[in-house]
């Protein structure tokens, strides 16, 4: 077999890489480097409808959702330290964060990508056309931020 000058020049520099990626016979295997898809802890009620119509929604879009139902969602809500301002019928924890509410997706993905320095955010109440809520939408939603026991409005949608 005659080996051209080219194809000797690339054996003897791909020799080094062809032994790294083999240990002991053994073909290498490529690491996972995909990040970890972060949990979406949601606690609801077992009887509220519009809970599981905002889980769907939150699964629809490829995210995580881990549903707990729970007697007391109120318990949770003040453990949480989130005022009775901010309250509405679900409460969801998502990496160091609470998210109180139907809060967008929009809203959610700030908060992920900007990480603030704050407890969580909330979209109080159950407002009509909210995500998991029937209805038609008659004004902007205003999500609310909790940082150290003051609420401030953290963005509208």
């Amino acid at each position: 077999m005659a080996w051209s000058r080219a194809g000797i020049l690339a054996f003897i520099l791909l020799l080094p890489i062809g032994l790294f990626a083999c240990k002991a016979g053994q073909q290498a295997t490529t690491p996972n480097t995909s990040p970890p898809q972060l949990a979406f802890e949601l606690y609801k009620s077992p009887t509220c409808g519009c809970c599981g119509q905002y889980v769907e929604y939150l699964q629809a879009n490829d995210l995580n959702v881990q549903v707990t139902e729970v007697a007391d969602t109120n318990a949770l809500k003040t453990e949480l330290g989130i005022p009775q301002e901010l309250w509405s019928c679900h409460t969801m924890k998502v990496g160091r964060y609470f998210v109180e509410g139907h809060v967008p997706l929009e809203a959610i993905q700030r908060l992920l990508e900007t990480q603030p320095d704050i407890e969580g955010i909330a979209l109080p109440g159950m407002p009509a056309g909210s995500p998991g809520m029937g209805g038609t939408k008659t004004a902007p939603f205003i999500v609310y931020a909790l940082a150290n026991g003051v609420v401030n409005e953290f963005m509208q949608l």
